[in-house]
């Protein structure tokens, strides 16, 4: 329960011809956490097993999938087949890609050219509709003798007034509407040129230049860009209806390809951990206890048995390498899980922290949140979001709504609190607003367990992994707590009896904080000022150059005042870790306090028109805001005081997750 799941360091011994079946094999069982094999079973060197050219083909065989199922719109998935699909090795994979590109950029290319057409075509149409229903043509306009042109556009408002002062002589034609100008064609005599300009000009024209010369006249060019844009959209749309068919029949087997590339990726990942000799591999890495067996007959059967398997036990390794760290837990923990992981993962030999972790969360949730109406609420949510939910981690984030809300409810009938409301159900100990100094004594209560807990499971730790000295004298060892908990017995009986033995208290206090004083500097003499004879280096300049730096006199004050800066941070880490279990009576007040807002609001409204329904909305919206608010304050404080002044103690989180090699397109 407090373990993770004990591990076996197993190495297997096979011949090269082998390793594709026995990787494969592997893959399915789902039970290895492959580790790299540097060295072999007898210290000897073996050769790495190098797969950056493949890894580099397979990730461009990707990218092609990628481009491709792109332009059909074929969403690439890694969800399993509905049926077994034959395994495609990457040469496969190429040549179906080969095949299936070719028609796909076919299609790609034949659209990109009908595009660049219909953007020439509606550049035509936007340059020669100005001349629509005229019998000018655009690519004549400069080349008659006597009559001048001029395209343009002016405001309606000076329209009259260019027209009043041209008089007959002057052709002006309307083009079109152009928010508020209007687009114009101007007709006059070359010889009257300069002096139309110059009116044109004064009344803010803006000419514009023809740009395209397209021979014929403009209805003639005008219809034949226009019929080929309407052919051109059917082209189009044909192409289109082509590519969503490839998407149909070709996605299958992009999809299946990039099941099967994914599934390669991790085989060829694999293969970078195995070592080599001529013609044998080396694989290495850990299985849980439970799944030795099968592992070792799967092993063997795969490999006809042409192989050498060694089962080792993580103490036989003499800490050369950690185990990694594998954890199993029910749906009602599972939340917990992810809550610790949060923090770190626990390294092997650490107390796995998840089931303590369940029990202090949820009731230090509780006796902050305690309603039955708000606890039922956040239950129901929680439920309902688990029922929409698929994914498993979505499934164990809700659960974890739900079991606080379920703690919520069972507090609520502790403090005999329903919406905020007291009175209404029976309380089985009393209002929180009454009993302020009994909630603040509990928390501290609370604290003083929940800090004991966290030192005693460092104190196993360290024995765990055989470090006594810091076991016994660490000030989360046996010498801190024997100071926190004398110093909690000397003050509870000074409250009791208002007396304090100074013999007991220089035993209970100086003792442990002297011991705990003396660790640095002792240590430092005991290592030979203060370089770890595992540290020590053959090259006598290293060895001067160390004991210049941490050795000698000045090496020794150092230790002093390391011990002095120990036991000033011991002193003032039990004080503060205690006194922040306070937060947990004092939100439970405040829990109490905002709900009694929200009734005596409902008292003030009540009396004035549309009384009733104010009341209703505050009493509904004020709930809702308790919940979402105090809900997640009260988590947020809650995982405060978990991470920082209980896993602070002991939880290292520096393990490694244990991940078994697995070769399904989800794993």
């Amino acid at each position: 329960m407090f373990h993770p799941e004990r591990m076996k360091k197993v190495n297997v011994l096979a011949l090269d011809r082998d390793i594709d079946a026995l990787v494969a094999g592997l893959g399915t069982l789902r039970a290895i956490h492959l580790t790299a094999s540097a060295k072999g079973p007898e210290g000897g060197l073996l050769q790495g097993s190098d797969r950056a050219a493949e890894l580099e083909r397979l990730h461009a065989l990707g990218l092609r999938i990628e481009r491709l199922a792109a332009v059909l719109h074929a969403g690439l998935d890694l969800e399993p087949p509905d049926a077994p699909e034959a395994f495609a090795e990457s040469g496969e994979i190429e040549a179906g890609l080969d095949r299936v590109e070719p028609e796909v950029d076919g299609v790609v290319e034949s659209q990109r050219v009908l595009s660049e057409e219909a953007e020439t075509l509606r550049r035509r149409v936007e340059e020669v509709a100005d001349f629509e229903g005229t019998p000018f043509s655009p690519a004549a306009i400069d080349g008659y003798s006597f009559v001048h042109f001029a395209l343009g556009s002016i405001s309606r408002e000076r329209m009259k007034k260019v027209r009043a002062e041209v008089g007959r002589d002057v052709l002006l034609l309307t083009v079109r509407d152009v928010g508020r100008r209007q687009k114009v064609l101007v007709v006059a005599a070359k010889e009257g040129r300069e002096a139309l300009d110059a009116v044109l000009e004064k009344h803010g024209f803006t000419p514009e230049a023809v740009t395209e010369r397209y021979p014929g006249k403009p209805d003639d060019v005008l219809a034949g860009a226009r019929k080929r844009l309407a052919e051109i959209v059917k082209e189009d749309r044909a192409l289109m209806q082509r590519l969503q068919s490839l998407g149909k029949t070709e996605g299958r087997l992009l999809r299946r390809f990039w099941r099967q590339l994914h599934v390669r990726r991790k085989m060829v990942a694999a293969y970078e951990n195995l070592g080599r000799t001529q013609s044998t591999v080396l694989v290495s890495g850990w299985v849980p206890e439970a799944m030795v067996e099968r592992f070792v007959g799967r092993v063997l059967d795969l490999t006809e048995h042409r192989a050498v398997i060694e089962i080792r036990d993580p103490k036989d390794l003499a800490g050369s390498e950690e185990p990694p760290t594998s954890l199993r837990h029910s749906w009602l923990t599972r939340p917990f899980a992810l809550l610790v992981s949060g923090y770190g993962y626990p390294k092997y030999h650490e107390v796995e922290p998840t089931i303590l972790m369940a029990i202090s969360f949820l009731a230090m949730f509780g006796v902050m949140f305690g309603d039955v109406g708000q606890g039922a609420v956040l239950l129901a949510a929680g439920l309902l979001i688990r029922w929409r939910m698929t994914k498993p981690v979505y499934k164990d984030f809700t659960m974890l709504i739900v079991l606080c809300g379920a703690s919520a409810v069972i507090f609520g009938f502790v403090y005999g609190s329903f919406f905020g409301k007291i009175g209404l159900i029976p309380a089985l100990w009393g209002e929180p607003m009454d009993k302020v100094p009994e909630l603040l004594l509990l928390s501290l209560a609370v604290g003083v367990a929940v800090i004991s807990l966290g030192v005693v499971l460092n104190i196993l730790n360290k024995f765990r992994v055989r470090d006594w000295a810091a076991a016994v004298f660490d000030r989360f060892g046996v010498v801190g707590i024997a100071f926190y908990w004398g110093a909690l017995g000397l003050g509870a009986r000074y409250m009791l009896s208002g007396q304090i033995n100074m013999t007991l208290a220089m035993a209970l206090l100086l003792g442990p904080l002297v011991l705990l004083f003396l660790k640095e500097p002792v240590q430092f003499v005991l290592t030979r000022g203060g370089i770890e004879d595992g540290e020590r280096t053959s090259d006598m300049e290293h060895a001067d150059v160390a004991a210049e730096h941490t050795g000698g006199f000045g090496g020794f004050l150092l230790a002093v005042v390391e011990g002095g800066v120990e036991v000033l941070e011991a002193l003032l880490m039990y004080m503060a870790n205690t006194a922040s279990f306070v937060r947990v009576g004092a939100y439970a007040v405040v829990h109490a306090g905002l709900c009694l807002v929200i009734f005596s609001l409902m008292d003030a409204v009540s009396h004035s028109a549309g009384g009733l329904l104010w009341s209703a909305l505050l009493l509904v919206g004020g709930n809702a805001i308790v919940i979402a608010m105090e809900g997640l304050v009260v988590t947020v404080q809650t995982l405060r005081l978990e991470y920082y002044e209980f896993f602070g103690k002991f939880f290292v989180g520096e393990g490694q997750a244990y991940r078994p090699f697995d070769l399904s397109p989800e794993g």
